[in-house]
């Protein structure tokens, strides 16, 4: 039986193992399998996207196009040697690699790849793969078919995540490096935060640092001693009060655990139908192309309708042309001054 296995290069750290030594690690999450024939069970807060379950002989969840199965959130910092044992077919008739199973988390608001698992077996049997490190994040695992097609593709019986427990205190998030959070002015946005710990004996303790117009609002300080080493959610709601960014510093400590540090970056957005409540830009139109008139050093930034922002100018004395490769509608802003222009 051969197996191969294509691993992304960034992500060096993923190895294949036929037979990898299993003792010691515990079971993760619940075990995900189907254990009677046509009565799927066992997906315990699992997400099954079109991924039917049927065959007269064995249970199996059907990963074809648009298929995804989405653990639960993982407290990834809670164990190290953490491996993904599948049990695997290949469904239909195969070509193209249709039955390739590709492994993904949830980092940085989207889904990065760590690897693909090649079948080239009818009766592939139960695959193992390491995950890479991932220091003390919480983030979600998900399964896909990404060559299938709605005939063909993968078989998938059971799904185990184990690990070996840590043994010191630590505390884990669902943000890897800076947050960016923004909202238009006058409105406001909400980023759920998951907290997780493992080992505490004392209660989690939330601040923001440098948040003095109270711009960002936290829905607890504090997670109780009793809830310390599961997964708690807290709500981070931005409602900006100018049209100032600025960063922040996110603190989160537990008694003899090391401390997390991370910083949440705020982006106040301007809305179409704010515009008319601004002084107006002075603008001209010149051989087909656009330009705004400011002072030396003047900052001058463009956005969409939608607020977001797409280019910033440092202008010079007098008038300054407008660069941008798409034609459209766009907001220019510089200070307290916006126009909507035509590009």
């Amino acid at each position: 039986m051969k197996h191969q296995l294509k691993i992304l290069t960034s992500m060096i750290f993923v190895v294949f193992a036929t037979n990898l030594h299993a003792s010691g690690l515990d079971l993760i999450i619940p075990k995900l399998y189907l254990p009677t024939r046509n009565t799927p069970s066992g997906n315990t807060n699992w997400t099954i996207t079109n991924a039917a379950t049927n065959n007269t002989s064995n249970d199996y969840w059907k990963l074809l196009i648009n298929s995804a199965m989405i653990s639960p959130a993982i407290n990834f910092g809670a164990y190290t040697d953490i491996e993904v044992s599948m049990s695997l077919q290949s469904y239909g008739t195969i070509s193209n690699h249709s039955d390739d199973i590709a492994l993904s988390i949830f980092k940085n608001n989207e889904y990065s790849q760590i690897a693909t698992n090649l079948h080239t077996s009818s009766t592939s049997g139960v695959q193992k793969i390491l995950i890479p490190n991932n220091s003390n994040l919480i983030s979600k695992l998900k399964l896909t078919a990404p060559n299938s097609s709605s005939t063909s593709g993968a078989r998938i019986m059971s799904v185990e995540i184990k690990g070996k427990p840590i043994s010191t205190p630590l505390i884990s998030t669902n943000i890897e490096g800076a947050l960016t959070l923004d909202s238009q002015l006058g409105d406001s946005t909400t980023f759920n935060l998951l907290i997780g710990g493992v080992n505490l004996s004392k209660k989690i303790g939330i601040s923001l640092e440098g948040n003095e117009d109270k711009c960002i609002h936290l829905s607890t300080d504090s997670i109780s001693s009793l809830s310390c080493n599961s997964i708690n959610e807290v709500k981070i709601t931005y409602k900006p009060t100018s049209t100032n960014n600025k960063t922040v510093k996110l603190i989160i400590t537990s008694d003899n655990a090391p401390s997390i540090e991370q910083t949440i970056s705020t982006k106040t957005l301007i809305s179409a139908s704010q515009h008319v409540v601004f002084d107006r830009i002075e603008i001209k139109n010149s051989n087909g192309s656009i330009y705004y008139k400011a002072k030396e050093n003047e900052i001058a930034t463009l956005y969409d309708l939608n607020g977001r922002l797409l280019k910033t100018y440092e202008s010079k004395e007098g008038w300054n042309e407008i660069s941008w490769f798409q034609s459209g509608i766009y907001l220019i802003r510089i200070g307290k001054k916006v126009q909507k222009i035509m590009l």
